[in-house]
């Protein structure tokens, strides 16, 4: 960080929050109270009522009025007729939504019906500081260093590797390597 460099100032939004975009700010989103039964499309609520509470029509002449009809349905929730109507909505043609309860708004999952969630730039914290930031790279110079060997003078060391094979032989124990690689009356000179 360049030193100097810090700016620490207050955030445009005030306090660190920001009205909810999902809700608008009123922490409520709208939903559809009730829907058509999923079982009788609303159509065939109740077999007495037709999910009004009350007779609407007669049932003579009526293809589900007979027993056959009556299976797998319940007592009306509106009239009280027995085995008449839907299991599903219990005669109404409607069912409630489960998400808000009837009641055609719910809580918005961003702001938890608050109507506001933090700032995304100050991060709710109402405060902004910038600063420069400068990064240091360093490359490292190779530079290659002749070494000369310490037995020969570096040209005669040269001249040996650039024209032919060099072994260097350490002197270890009595005639250990050197009465095998070299000459007798020279390795009686070389031993310590």
């Amino acid at each position: 960080m360049r030193r100097g460099s810090v700016d620490d100032r207050p955030c445009d939004c005030g306090n660190g929050l920001v009205a909810c975009d999902r809700c608008k700010g009123s922490g409520e989103l709208p939903c559809v109270p009730a829907e058509a039964c999923g079982g009788c499309q609303g159509v065939a609520s109740c077999l007495w009522c037709d999910g009004t509470g009350r007779r609407s029509r007669p049932t003579y002449g009526r293809p589900d009025a007979g027993q056959q009809g009556r299976v797998g349905r319940v007592r009306c929730g509106r009239c009280g007729t027995a085995n008449s109507a839907c299991a599903d909505c219990g005669g109404r043609g409607r069912t409630t939504c489960a998400r808000c309860g009837g009641s055609g708004s719910r809580a918005c999952s961003d702001c938890d019906r608050t109507g506001t969630v933090p700032h995304r730039r100050c991060g709710g914290t109402a405060r902004t500081v910038t600063w420069t930031e400068g990064v240091v790279t360093r490359s490292p110079l190779d530079v290659k260093v002749r070494i000369a060997s310490p037995d020969l003078p570096y040209g005669a060391w040269k001249s040996a590797r650039d024209h032919g094979a060099w072994t260097d032989v350490r002197v270890v124990g009595a005639r250990s390597v050197l009465a095998r690689d070299t000459d007798g009356e020279v390795a009686g000179t070389l031993e310590p």
